[in-house]
């Protein structure tokens, strides 16, 4: 069995999420979960949903969802967190054309080990980063 990495984002609304994911990153929707637990097409009825990009997955699930699933997240808690999410193999420059001004924090650059990268704050203030390979 293979191990695979899928994190889940606590966002402040699952509407405003999908649609930043899918058009400015192009994830695409899996699934979403209602609040009685079942499957829906309609984001906003949805309190939890799985994204795919290639091989990637992405978990969303809103504040009050995931507050009463893990009480230790209560549903006043601040988004985002200390870290960043990678997507390796996202172009950076195709990325920047999608995102409002405000949203970028560095970039495009080249990095020393090879990749152009882009970081910028989704809508909950998550700090995200994609980079692809450059050749000189």
């Amino acid at each position: 069995m293979s191990v695979k990495l899928c994190p889940n984002l606590m966002v402040s609304g699952i509407p405003i999420s999908l649609k930043f994911y899918t058009k400015v990153l192009g994830f695409s929707v899996s699934f979403l979960i209602d609040s009685e637990r079942q499957e829906t097409k309609d984001p906003h009825k949805a309190v939890f949903g799985l994204l795919v990009h290639d091989q990637a997955e992405l978990m969303l699930q809103d504040k009050q969802s995931l507050a009463e699933e893990l009480p230790v997240f209560e549903a006043q808690v601040e988004l985002n967190s200390t870290s960043t999410l990678y997507l390796r193999g996202i172009d950076p420059d195709t990325v920047l054309g999608r995102l409002e001004k405000k949203a970028v924090i560095k970039g495009p650059f080249k990095q020393w080990y090879g990749m152009k990268e882009l970081y910028f704050y989704d809508p909950d203030g998550y700090i995200l980063c994609v980079g692809k390979q450059f050749f000189d």
